[in-house]
């Protein structure tokens, strides 16, 4: 379900939504397909509403995956998170987080809450193509949601990327092909 979230956070985060070449139903239901991971997990939670199962429950698995639920859920509105940044932020204080394209996961969940903590910026500071291709995607979506860095700027983010493509058109983690996953 972790992965459907971050399909469904694709959909809603990109400038031009890609369902719309398939027409408005897709946008209803993809937030369907939310709706029903959503409602799945407070059951499965035995919670009794939605707001239970993200205080108590989604907030508790920062760290386990559930930073992109609720990114999604900051992306698609509506939803009380306030608790979610103190319990990011809470994890990020009590664990090390090694991996650049990790680190900027967090920053993204921190910047769909709104947060202006000064791990989001840092973040992009540190990482932005330590990690190839996908650290210089992850440090774009950051730049995109107005952040700034000293250290790199979105016009050379977006050269190094451009310089990434493969001869196919697009782009791969690793090999001359590009993959999906990019």
């Amino acid at each position: 379900s972790a992965l459907l979230c971050a399909l469904v956070l694709l959909l809603f985060s990109l400038g031009t939504p890609i369902y719309a070449e398939q027409g408005e139903n897709s946008a209803a239901r993809a937030r369907e397909i939310v709706d029903g991971v959503i409602n799945s997990s407070v059951a499965a939670g035995r919670k009794e509403s939605i707001e239970a199962w993200i205080a108590e429950d989604l907030c508790a698995s920062v760290g386990k995956g559930g930073e992109w639920y609720i990114f999604t859920l900051a992306q698609l509105g509506g939803y009380e998170l306030s608790g979610c940044e103190d319990a990011t932020l809470d994890y990020l204080d009590s664990h090390t987080v090694g991996a650049a394209t990790s680190k900027q996961k967090f920053a993204l969940c921190l910047a769909s809450l709104g947060s202006t903590d000064s791990y989001i910026y840092r973040t992009l500071e540190e990482t932005v193509g330590k990690l190839g291709v996908m650290s210089y995607v992850y440090g774009l979506h950051l730049f995109n949601n107005g952040y700034k860095s000293s250290a790199i700027t979105s016009d050379e983010v977006i050269s190094s990327l451009s310089a990434l493509q493969l001869s196919d058109g697009g782009w791969s983690v690793s090999g001359s092909s590009s993959d999906v996953d990019v």
